[in-house]
This record gives structure tokens, C-alpha cells and sequence, in this order.
């Protein structure tokens, strides 16, 4: 009897990972969403770009959809046993020398709770640094 429970346990969580590894980011480029944070940098767009690439392959973020053209950038993280993993839409935007930076989470699978607001966290405070340090 708990047998079968197991089983349609591990079943299911199977499943959703498999729908969570195979969602792209294209469809969450532009969908911005409750958690968002931002700020502002005085850096050239190429120069922000170059460090947002940067970041995503010295931290082990993926960039999962990159528009120099259109300045649209989408990093992810992979799936681990405490999350079904987030894409990071970052939104630039520009206002005559300044630059705005904004970070959103989406996550790759319906989660429910505030538990995944500390990734989102993690990675604006993450990034934010990285500008910091970059930019003196």
C-alpha cells in the first residue's frame, strides 16, 4: 500500500521535471512578473552586457536567450532537489546616461509559496555586487 504511494510520488516528480527541463526562455523574455528588482548603473549598454555574461558563466548560470539587438537577456538556473529551477529575464532599459537594470524570476514550473523569493534574492544582491565590483 505505501509502495504504491511511493511510487506515484517518485512518478510525479519524474514527470514535472521533465516539463521543467524543457521549458525556453524565449516565452519569459518580456513577461515581467510580481518579483522584480532593479537599479541603475552608469556603464554602456556592451559594457553591462559583457558583465551580465560574465557573471552568468562565473556563478554556473545559464544563458538561456541573448538579443544584443533588442537588449534582451534571459539567464537560468538548473533543477536541484530543493527547486524545479527559475529563468532570470533582465529587462535594460535606457534614460539618457543611465542605465536600468531590472531582474525578474519566473520559475519553470508552477511553485507554490514565497520559498523561491530568497533565489530571486541571491541572484539580484549577486548581480548587483558584480556591477559594484566591475564598475570602480
Amino acid at each position: 500500500m505505501y509502495l504504491d504511494k511511493i511510487l506515484l510520488i517518485i512518478l510525479f516528480l519524474l514527470i514535472t521535471s521533465i516539463i521543467a527541463s524543457i521549458k525556453t526562455a524565449k516565452f519569459y523574455k518580456k513577461k515581467k512578473n510580481q518579483y522584480l528588482s532593479s537599479f541603475n548603473t552608469s556603464l554602456e549598454f556592451s559594457n553591462a552586457m559583457q558583465i551580465i555574461t560574465e557573471f552568468a558563466s562565473k556563478f554556473n548560470y545559464n544563458i538561456e536567450y541573448f538579443d544584443k539587438k533588442n537588449k534582451d537577456i534571459v539567464l537560468s538556473d538548473d533543477i536541484s532537489v530543493k527547486s524545479y529551477g527559475f529563468f532570470y529575464p533582465i529587462y535594460i532599459s535606457e534614460n539618457q546616461d543611465v542605465l536600468k537594470i531590472e531582474i525578474g524570476l519566473v520559475s519553470r514550473l508552477y511553485q507554490i509559496g514565497y520559498f523561491f523569493k530568497p533565489y530571486h534574492e541571491k541572484f539580484y544582491n549577486g548581480l548587483k555586487a558584480f556591477f559594484y565590483t566591475k564598475n570602480i
